[in-house]
This record gives C-alpha cells, structure tokens and sequence, in this order.
C-alpha cells in the first residue's frame, strides 16, 4: 500500500480516507441476473477451460446482480481475472474484478456507526433519506399525464397475437410514433390495456392493432422434427433461447408439433431454417470399443466435462450415449454440436482399445476359480470399466485404454505366477480304468482337498517329462529281456510281482483284471 493507492471517501457528508485493500481470493461478479441461478454460476467458475477458475469456497450474492466468488487457491482467481472482457453465461456478459470490502457502503455505514451514538444517529437518519429526483419539465410532464391518465380501453387479443406483437419491430414503432399513448400487455387476461388522455389517439392505436392482427399475422407448423427434437425443443430454457432469437416471430407448442407465429414481411423458411438450427442432431454409430471407451472412467470424465462446458442455463447441447444401439447422440445448436462432434472424435482417435494377451491354461483357470476367486475380483474391480478381460482358448484377452491394460496385464501375469503347473505321466497299465472307478476319484479328491491343489486328467500343453529306467528288483527272477527300437526294455519275469518297479505289468494268465488293479492302485499310491 502506497499513498497513491489511499482514497478519499465521502459518506453522507461525512470524509474519510480509505486504503482499497481487496479481499483474499475473492472476486466481484457483476452483470448477473435472474436468468442465472447460482447452480450455474458455480459450475461456471469452477470451469478451468472456460473461466479460468476453480475449486469455490463460497458464493455470496450482495444483491441481484453482483455476488462475491471465494475460491480456495489464489491462481484460480488470477486466472479469471486475466479472462476479464471475456466472461459470459448464455448471453449475459460478465464483469469481475477484485473486491475491495473497505470501500463497501455496507461497511462504511458500520464503521462511522461505531464512532458515536449521536453521530451515529444523524448518519443513519440522512442515509435513509431518498433525495429527490431532478426532473426536467418534459420529463415531470410525463410522468404525471401517466399518473393521471383519463382513458383505460382493453382490447382483446389472441395469446399468440399478444406474443408477436411484443417480440415486433411493429410494437416499437408503435409505441415511438404515439408517445402519448401507454400499451400494457396483460397475458394472464389475453388482452392490451391502452392508456391516453385523447380519446382518437386509443382508438388510432386500437385501429392499428386489430389491422395488424388481422392483416399481416400468419402462422406455420413445425411438425416434422424427429421425436429428439421435439422432447428437446419442449424443454422450457430451449424454447426461450429460440425465442430470444427470432424477430417479428414467436414459437410455441401446439399438440404434438410446433408453431411459429410470425409477421407476414418474414421469410417463414428462413425462420425454420433457424429453428432447425437450434436443434441440430448429430447421431454417430458406435462400435463396442468406441462404447467401452466411453464408458470407462475416464470416458466418463470426459463426457461429463463436455457436458459442464457446454452447460450454461441456456439449452446447451444434449449428449446421450445408447449403449444398447451402440450410438452416440449430440442435439442443440448447430454451431456447438458441430465442436462437440470434433471433441469426441478427437478423444476416440486418442483412446484406441489396447489389447495385450496373457498365456492362461484352462487348468490355471479352474485353479483360479477355485482357490484364488477372490485375488481375480479385485484385479477386476480395480481396473473398473476401463478394462474388459475375456479367458478364451488358454489366454486371457486385456482390452481397453492403454494404461489400464497395461496395469491389468502387470497384475494377472504376477497371479499366473504363482500357480504352478506340474505335468505326471503315469503310463501303467489299469492307472486310467483305477483313477475313474469310485475309489480312484475318491483317493484325487483326498489329495486335492489335503494338499490345496487340482487333478486334471489331460495335457496343459507341457513339454513330456522324461521318466527314469525302471530296474527290476526284489524276489522276482528274470527269464529274458529285449529292446524294442531303443526306447522299450521289455521283461519276462517269475515270482512275486508285489515289488517289481516296472512301467507295464502284463499278466496274461489273469482276465479279471483284479490283481491289475491292485498293482495299480498300489504304484499310484507310492
């Protein structure tokens, strides 16, 4: 603070000088309206991309049009300040700047209260006092032949007659060429209330009004928009917002369609062309990637910031994304839908599906299912609706954005790790006809259950375990031996068989198949 910056204030007669300190990441809003609920306020300021803004502490109105924005980080409100000249909601333009809360009349009039009690009293007294208003002798006379006017006709007109007429350029001549003459339009009672103090110039002004009414008052339906267009031209700040552009025109509903009324000197194409416009419709077709993406989180994100961008009060564009038709619908304003269109474009180019691929046997995945279930679910949950993971033939499929894939992918290949894979190959005679009766599959469960593992009959698709050479060993006597290719040692053997350690034992003497599996049921369950 410098001497410069020190003002000199004068309340009520009273002077004081004043530094004009400004409120902490605080800033003065001005220009607001009641077409501007603080809901949209709010998200206005707290919009990075379009204001400049950012997280609000508070918003506090200090009346109609002026409100006080406190946000909780100082460069954020720099940043709105360096968009000044640049702030809008819908069509009201925006005025910020700092607020100086010492400069305040609010806090003024406290201040000087405080001195004394008599002071006090006088400030107060004189600053209730409403001066008198300067007039000049025009002016007076005006505003007292409106005070005392002499003749009050109504005239009855039709609801939508009443409505053009007030959006004309027919109303504002009018009323310029009989200043005389006071129009006061009553929608409640459908009628227009005529004040003068002639009695030729109420009847001139009637007179035009019926011919105008009656003459150059034409209307057209608007039936031929689809059933989005409809739904979203009913919507009432939609309807305003088109209203609030069409000149010497008026659209409202009727039944299931629209009209517009209008002055016949407008082209009535042309003002259908600029209704059309207002609920343009973009309709892109989806396929299930481009649906996935966008429904992920960041997807998600995505729409719902295009949505706050495009939301001012004033009938943004409706974004509707219909996963069962896989389709995308954009409608409003031609111009916005049209940047919308490019966004979303732009963000599907960017998040292409990503797919990676992970080795996983179906026996892991039984595995999985059964002791590990819940490691699996949270590896789902965690990566949400980013991420879509399929198990078809022996592999898991990751697809969806990039860096959610890649994390999934990272999870599931440290799972598949710590399942371990250990093929046995029992070539025994009878061990297949032993593990499927009753009492084999008694004796898997008993292991699996005791051990915490899984028994699968069948190749994961491991590399043959090479087994040792049985020897042959114990009380038997060996009668001859023979090679076939290599590979097969075959024996002939005499005595018991209890402790021979071979891979087949053929027994041609016994058809029962009984002490075959004896044998087999005692090597399986050595």
């Amino acid at each position: 603070i410098t001497p410069l910056t020190w003002t000199l204030t004068k309340l009520n007669g009273t002077e004081m000088i004043t530094a004009p300190v400004y409120k902490a990441n605080s800033i003065l809003i001005s220009g607001l309206n009641n077409s501007i609920p603080e809901v949209h306020l709010q998200r206005y300021m707290k919009n990075k991309k379009r204001s400049g803004g950012g997280d609000i502490q508070k918003i506090t109105y200090l009346n109609e049009s002026d409100a006080v924005v406190t946000f909780l980080n100082e460069t954020d409100l720099l940043d709105v300040l360096n968009h000044k000249g640049q702030h809008a909601i819908g069509t009201s333009k925006l005025d910020v700047s700092n607020i100086y809360p010492c400069l305040t009349k609010n806090y003024l009039t406290g201040f000087i209260s405080n001195v004394s009690p008599k002071h006090s009293t006088n400030l107060f007294s004189s600053a209730t006092t409403v001066s008198p208003k300067k007039l000049s002798q025009s002016q007076y006379e005006k505003e007292v032949s409106e005070i005392s006017f002499t003749i009050n006709q109504n005239l009855d007109l039709k609801a939508e007659e009443m409505l053009v007429l007030e959006k004309s350029n027919f109303l504002s001549d009018l009323r310029e060429s009989n200043k005389s003459v006071k129009l006061v339009f009553d929608h409640d009672n459908s009628q227009v209330n005529i004040k003068g103090n002639k009695k030729s110039d109420v009847l001139d002004v009637q007179i035009k009004l019926l011919n105008k009414c009656r003459d150059d008052i034409a209307e057209i339906s608007v039936n031929h928009l689809a059933p989005e267009q409809q739904q979203f031209l009913r919507n009432k700040e939609v309807l305003l917002k088109v209203n609030s552009m069409l000149t010497n025109a008026y659209l409202m509903c009727s039944g299931p369609g629209f009209k517009i009324i209008y002055i016949k000197s407008e082209d009535s194409k042309k003002l259908i062309d600029l209704v059309e416009s207002y609920v343009f419709v973009h309709r892109k077709s989806l396929t299930s990637d481009m649906v996935n993406i966008l429904q992920s989180g960041k997807g998600k994100t995505f729409l719902a910031e295009l949505d706050d961008d495009s939301n001012d009060g004033d009938a943004s564009p409706k974004i509707v994304l219909d996963t069962g038709n896989k389709s995308l619908l954009i409608i409003g304003p031609k111009e916005r839908v049209c940047i919308l269109q490019k966004d979303i474009e732009t963000f599907l180019e960017l998040n292409q599906v990503f797919i990676k691929e992970i080795p996983f046997s179906q026996g892991k995945l039984k595995f999985m299912k059964q002791f590990m279930q819940q490691q699996f679910d949270l590896i789902q949950l965690k990566s949400g609706s980013d991420v879509e993971v399929q198990h078809v033939s022996n592999k898991f499929i990751i697809k969806g954005l990039k860096d959610p894939v890649e994390e999934c992918f990272r999870s599931l290949t440290q799972l598949s790790s710590t399942i371990l894979n250990d093929e046995l190959k029992l070539e025994y005679f009878g061990i297949q006809e032993f593990l499927q009766d009753e009492e084999g599959s008694k004796m898997l469960e008993e292991v699996q259950e005791k051990n915490n593992c899984l028994i699968i009959a069948g190749s994961e698709d491991s590399s043959d375990l090479n087994f040792p050479q049985s020897v042959i060993s114990g009380s038997s006597n060996l009668i001859a031996k023979a090679k076939i290719d290599g590979a097969v040692t075959l024996s002939f053997i005499q005595g018991s068989l209890l402790d021979v350690k071979v891979d087949v034992i053929v027994n041609p003497l016994e058809s029962s198949l009984n002490l075959t599996s004896s044998l087999s049921k005692a090597i399986i369950k050595q």
